[in-house]
């Protein structure tokens, strides 16, 4: 009888932590824990320049610990010629990498974009500046990142094989370093 009573206790035991191994997982990737993924939407305001911010969204490949940038530089700076003055910058896009469980790295891109006269059949806008940022982040808390960045702008001089982004050994025309407070924008409920 007390075989019987010790596999009772024994199979209860070995159930009860199977089912805390499954659990904890799931609780984790879903904010329980502390398991910061890369994806959502997200608002960053720089600290030094409290009007300057951008907007970006992150697209995680299926580890979460890596994924694409796509978004925008809301509010710029100003910047004297030959860097300005824009009319508006393209998107902004990049990749980002988890480096541990709530740091990473980035680095994206973007065009400062001048408006040119209308003539049929030529370009709508001449690129005044590509625009280089990157650097390191920390997740804080769910939902909140704090950045360290370094935004580089090169002329489109600094880019002679045309590819679009400056040539290697090329020094930045201008160099801005920044933080930033990001904000998750909340999921839909």
């Amino acid at each position: 009888m007390s075989i019987s009573r010790l596999k009772v206790i024994t199979t209860t035991l070995v159930a009860a932590a199977a089912a805390v191994m499954l659990v904890t997982p799931i609780g984790a990737a879903n904010g329980g824990g502390a398991a910061f993924k890369t994806e959502g939407a997200w608002v960053a305001k720089v600290v030094e320049i409290s009007t300057m911010q951008w907007s970006y969204t992150l697209s995680p490949d299926p580890s979460g610990r890596r994924a694409f940038i796509n978004g925008s530089l809301d509010v710029g700076v100003s910047l004297p010629p030959p860097l300005g003055p824009v009319d508006s910058t393209s998107p902004l896009i990049g990749e980002i990498v988890m480096t541990g469980a709530a740091t990473g790295i980035y680095n994206a891109q973007w065009y400062g974009l001048r408006k040119t006269p209308y003539i049929p059949g030529t370009p709508s806008a001449e690129v005044v500046f590509i625009g280089i940022a990157s650097g390191e982040f920390r997740f804080v808390e769910q939902g909140k990142i704090e950045g360290t960045h370094t935004l580089k702008l090169y002329l489109p001089s600094q880019d002679a094989d045309g590819d679009g982004i400056p040539d290697a050994g090329q020094t930045a025309a201008f160099v801005l370093p920044v933080s930033t407070i990001d904000t998750r924008l909340p999921s839909p409920r």
